[in-house]
């Protein structure tokens, strides 16, 4: 296979399984998992995220890339 074909296959995974983890985990966090995502709900008006709940998710969405970065480089 082609480096175009490859690329593709990597892409697709990647968004099915992002796809999937949006729909078992919406029950958890609202299928959340950017921070820039959960700053905006926190910033507007109507259903919001409380501050210290949009803290927390921040804060381990960080964590949890920072995890998975070490993972990818150290295995």
């Amino acid at each position: 296979m082609d480096a175009t074909g490859s690329t593709l296959v990597y892409y697709t995974n990647f968004a099915f399984a992002l796809f999937m983890a949006i729909c078992y985990g919406r029950q958890f966090s609202g299928g959340v998992y950017n921070p820039a995502i959960v700053l905006f709900r926190m910033l507007r008006r109507t259903d919001r995220v409380p501050i210290k709940v949009g803290l927390i998710y921040t804060f381990f969405q960080i964590c949890g890339g920072t995890f998975g970065s070490f993972v990818g480089i150290y295995n």
